[in-house]
């Protein structure tokens, strides 16, 4: 019985259908382009379809001995032959997980072959990739190496920070976990400080460290906590003597210029006697005062006092003279430090007056001669050196203000006490005292804004947003004290990002101030539309504009989206392009897409804007049909043909043509040549005489093929006939019969023709069209599984005259 319904123009065939465990045998008949069949061939023998168990085997290249090696951004693919019986299923794995198709990654596996394509690779495509093969007979695995020459990973934190200072601090990090498949050449260490003004505590700065190889800057690692400066602080100010017994000394020192970044935690002070370096602690406090007792009457000290903070104890601030322990009696004196103490009525007025003297002075506050009665409203305090008034509320009756010291030694001279006090109007005009002109926030967190504004009388705020007076509400909210303007903001959205006009106005002035409020979010979708730039068979290249909207910080990357328009799935083309511009490739020949692009940054991704319908194919076409072709020149051996070129070249020029022969009574055609001929003319050989052939052309571009030209005539392979001689008087016919013709009757023949002129001889060339012989054995059957099998055989050593136009395949259980 037939196995085969279909003409089998190959000598392999696969034999379907199959029962399991049955047994076949199987036999091939040649059939030639006349019609005629040829004898079956010997049989394969008895064969049992049954699958064969083989285990799976690996045929992998010599150059995946060594690490693949390939730049960010190309695509490399990993490849190996397979085997095995039943045919082995195939297991792409990557550090142990198994590899599924994705944007990036394809699975192009067959029956013999392990095919892994990654596209635009990344850094993390670098490592190793496992293939594993499996079936009935057992399992087999192969290790490919893969590095991925990219810019380095960010180094490996975290970054710590030491030996903090005013002016410098050390930085430890350790290296990339990922180097990109190239030594990091150097490191980049960029800071970044927080507020521009100076802070009593010291500086506030965070750090970032970026590597950097060959192929450029990786990404930063960042300290996550804020580093402050600190440092030892500077020694006290000026250290002065207050009191002295014969027993003590009350001692006075001024806080230092810098407190080293943290907050003092004490102070020491030491003495040692006069002309000695022996130093010892005597006292320690918060304060900035202290009283040194147990001293030796009548012995000469010296002090000095330190700052202590939690980085350590600064330099000393010694006293610029030794004191002598004894008592000592010293003229009262009071210094106003300013001759008019002016203050606008109704503010608060408070004085503080320096009073020196020993034993301590009393003090007397007199108004025009007359003790001053302190009230709820004003108030006298006193201190070892000092005495200060305030007056709460001041009116203009406040005014003309003494003060009387005295002790044992006397009185003070009071018209050197006189302080008088001026209570009266003070203007000022309105200014801001500003620390940043740019506040951000991240999109739904609250704003706050406060703004000092300093001016007498205290100015009217009136706050706007793009020309217009801010309106508000349950979450925006104005208030403004007397020395500042606040903005509050629930829910910060993008609507309440852009620039902020203040006017401060008072009656001697206006201040304008402009401020920028950044709300931090994801960005707005990509400036529109998405341009088709350059369109062709396989790939479309697209470009757009930045957003409008950044979301209040940089780009980091745009994503590139595609689909089918059959289908309604987006597939992404890539999430790392930096530009506005890409050309997407690896798309199907006639295929409709269309694409969407978004921008992303810190926080977030943006909308998409999607690009117009857009088929991928070359802007131009297949060319005309040429010509149909002409034979020009003919022999027994070969022919001339020539042709016209398409009327229509499709937009581009043709490349090339293909030519295809056939003999008349074949159906078969064949391509004679390998490679395009450039010309419209080709010359042909290996023919067979007597025999008629015809022709055929295709024209190609880069487009492709056109549509085959038009059969040329049939013309006979023979010589061209010599042109008749002069009529002679007497014909002669001589003719040969052979009949029942077989194969072995074709050949040369000869006739001789012999007169008194001389011998003649002439040849005739017989051809004998036969059945072709049996496919030249043996019969090979390959690959036998439950329910096929792969037959394989030679064509038959002789083909009855005329070619093999296909074979037929028999069956029989």
């Amino acid at each position: 019985m037939k196995a085969s319904f279909a003409n089998v123009l190959e000598t392999e065939f696969v034999v379907t259908g199959l029962t399991e465990d049955q047994i076949y045998e199987f036999r091939i008949i040649a059939r030639n382009s006349a019609g005629v069949s040829s004898q079956p061939s010997d049989s394969t023998g008895s064969i049992t379809a049954k699958d064969e168990v083989d285990p799976p085997k690996i045929d992998l290249e010599a150059k995946y001995s060594q690490a693949v090696v390939v730049n960010a951004g190309e695509t490399f693919r990993l490849e190996a032959a397979i085997a095995g019986k039943p045919v082995p299923t195939v297991h792409w794995q990557k550090e142990g997980q198994e590899i599924a198709e994705a944007a990036r990654l394809e699975l192009k596996n067959t029956d013999f072959t392990a095919c892994l394509v990654v596209k635009e690779a990344i850094r993390v495509d670098g490592g190793q990739y496992t293939l594993l093969v499996k079936n009935v007979g057992g399992e087999k695995s192969v290790n490919i190496n893969v590095k991925v020459l990219d810019r380095p990973g960010p180094p490996d934190g975290p970054i710590s920070i030491y030996g903090v200072t005013s002016e410098k601090c050390s930085i430890a990090w350790k290296s990339p976990l990922q180097d990109g498949g190239s030594d990091v050449s150097h490191y980049i260490v960029e800071k970044r400080e927080t507020s521009r003004l100076p802070l009593p505590e010291g500086g506030i700065f965070f750090f970032r460290v970026l590597a950097e190889n060959e192929y450029g800057v990786g990404l930063p690692a960042k300290t996550i906590e804020p580093v402050k400066i600190s440092e030892k602080p500077q020694p006290p100010g000026k250290v002065s003597v207050v009191d002295v017994t014969c027993s003590s000394v009350t001692l006075s020192w001024e806080k230092p210029e810098h407190d080293g970044g943290s907050r003092i935690s004490y102070y020491e002070v030491e003495l040692a006697p006069k002309d000695s370096e022996t130093w010892s602690l005597c006292a320690s406090g918060k304060a900035l005062e202290t009283v040194v007792t147990n001293l030796l009457k009548g012995e000469e000290y010296q002090f000095r006092v330190f700052a202590v903070n939690d980085k350590g104890k600064s330099d000393p601030r010694q006293l610029a003279q030794s004191v002598v322990a004894k008592d000592l009696v010293i003229e009262p004196s009071v210094r106003p430090q300013m001759s008019t103490y002016s203050v606008q009525v109704g503010y608060d007025l408070k004085i503080e007056v320096p009073v020196a003297g020993h034993p301590k002075p009393s003090i007397t506050w007199t108004k025009d001669g007359a003790a001053l009665k302190q009230t709820t409203r004003v108030n006298v305090t006193d201190s070892a050196r000092h005495t200060t008034l305030t007056i709460k509320d001041a009116i203009r009756e406040d005014g003309g203000m003494y003060i009387s010291a005295f002790n044992e030694k006397g009185r003070s001279d009071p018209r050197s006490l006189a302080a008088p006090v001026t209570a009266k109007d003070v203007t000022m005009k309105p200014r801001f005292m500003l620390a940043s002109n740019t506040y951000s926030v991240q999109n739904g967190d609250d704003l706050k804004i406060e703004i000092p504004v300093i001016g007498r009388p205290v100015p009217k705020v009136e706050w706007k947003k793009d020309g217009q007076a801010l309106k508000e509400t349950t979450r925006l909210n104005v208030s403004s004290a007397l020395s500042s303007t606040k903005l509050c903001i629930k829910d910060a959205s993008k609507e309440d990002s852009g620039k902020y006009t203040i006017t401060a106005t008072s009656s001697v002035g206006t201040a304008e101030l402009e401020i920028t409020v950044i709300i931090l979010e994801k960005p707005g979708p990509p400036k529109g539309p998405v341009k088709i730039e350059e369109v062709s068979s396989n790939y479309v290249s697209l470009s757009w504009e930045p957003p409008e909207y950044t979301g209040g910080c940089q780009i980091n990357n745009y994503i590139v989206e595609k689909r089918d328009t059959t289908t309604t799935a987006w597939q992404i083309v890539s999430a790392t392009i930096a530009r506005s511009t890409i050309k997407v490739t690896n798309l199907k020949t006639g295929i409709e897409y269309q694409f969407r692009v978004s921008a992303e940054n810190r926080y977030g991704k943006s909308s998409s804007i999607v690009s117009s319908n857009v088929i991928a194919q070359y802007p131009f076409s297949e060319p005309a049909a040429p010509g149909t072709p002409i034979v020009s020149a003919a022999t027994k051996e070969n022919m001339v043909v020539e042709w016209n070129a398409p009327t229509n070249n499709g937009g581009s020029p043709v490349l090339g043509y293909h030519f295809e022969r056939k003999e008349k009574n074949s159906l078969l055609w064949t391509k004679l040549n390998k490679l395009l001929i450039p010309d419209t003319r080709f010359k042909t050989s290996e023919l067979e005489e007597g025999i008629e052939y015809e022709f055929r052309v295709y024209a190609e571009n880069i487009a492709g093929l056109s549509p085959v030209s038009k059969v040329s005539v049939s013309t006979v392979a023979r010589d061209p006939c010599d042109p008749p001689g002069n009529p002679e008087t007497t014909l002669t016919r001589t003719i040969l019969t052979v009949k029942d013709c077989i194969r072995v009757d074709g050949g040369h023949f000869y006739l001789k023709l012999v007169n008194v002129g001389g011998v003649k001889m002439v040849p005739v060339n017989v051809k004998v069209l036969d059945r072709p012989g049996s496919p030249d054995g043996p019969l090979e059957v390959k690959g036998v599984t439950a329910e096929k099998c792969y037959l394989h055989w030679n064509h038959p050593s002789h083909d009855g005259g005329a070619s093999i136009s296909h074979y037929i395949i028999e069956k029989r259980e």
